[in-house]
């Protein structure tokens, strides 16, 4: 009857989100987390990431290139793993109250996945290239200087966007899990929290760590496949 119809609930209101599909999105949250705060705690790095002239950071690099090249891949895997897990987070909350911030979360972290592979395709052969030129030579190449603070250096404006962008998304998706009403809410709001802090820092220093976003993350997968048990 009409009358019935009306009175039915909207689909939307109150839904839960569907345990299956939490399941995957625990665990490519996990671990995309995880793999993002190893290669952020690799310690042969922290001098590279310290060097104080164009010169010396391209010196490191030579000498340490192969790290060099598998920290890159690792956070571009990172990132790949919290997309496909942020991917199945939305599926799962399609048919909640979250659903349109949730979407909009995950379209931010789509186009911040680009730019992570532009940065790792640029490192694992601009830089070590230039680093091998510059061992060889004593002279930073020229070439390589025009880049300065577009994909390499301070500041690094390439990054910047990067970490910007996922700022903003993990706060979306805090929003999606405040709107939901599952998981803790704690956490949404560590999520909106974190988030913000992470894009204004950057806006306001130039410069942040990007794997910043993982241990909110990391967070939230252990509670998603918590929340699938029995």
């Amino acid at each position: 009857m009409p009358s019935q119809q009306l009175l039915q609930p909207h689909p939307t209101t109150d839904v839960q989100p569907d345990p299956e599909g939490l399941r995957p999105a625990g665990w490519l949250l996990v671990a995309g987390a995880l793999v993002s705060l190893g290669a952020g705690a690799t310690p042969s790095m922290y001098p590279i990431y310290t060097s104080q002239t164009p010169q010396r950071f391209l010196e490191l690099v030579a000498d340490r290139s192969t790290t060099w090249v598998g920290v890159h891949l690792a956070f571009l895997a990172g990132a790949v793993l919290t997309s496909l897990g942020l991917a199945a987070l939305t599926s799962a909350l399609a048919n909640s109250r979250a659903r349109a911030l949730a979407t909009i979360g995950l379209t931010v972290f789509l186009l911040a996945t680009p730019i992570r592979v532009l940065q790792t395709i640029f490192a694992a052969t601009v830089t070590v290239t230039a680093a091998d030129q510059t061992t060889h030579s004593g002279v930073v190449p020229p070439t390589y200087q025009l880049l300065d603070g577009f994909l390499w250096g301070q500041p690094n404006w390439t990054l910047t966007v990067f970490i910007a962008l996922t700022g903003i998304g993990l706060a979306t998706y805090g929003a999606a899990l405040l709107a939901s009403r599952w998981l803790a809410r704690w956490l949404g709001w560590t999520f909106v929290v974190g988030g913000l802090l992470l894009t204004l820092s950057v806006i306001a220093f130039g410069d942040g760590p990007p794997e910043a976003v993982a241990l909110p993350l990391l967070l939230g997968g252990i509670l998603a496949l918590r929340h699938t048990k029995p």
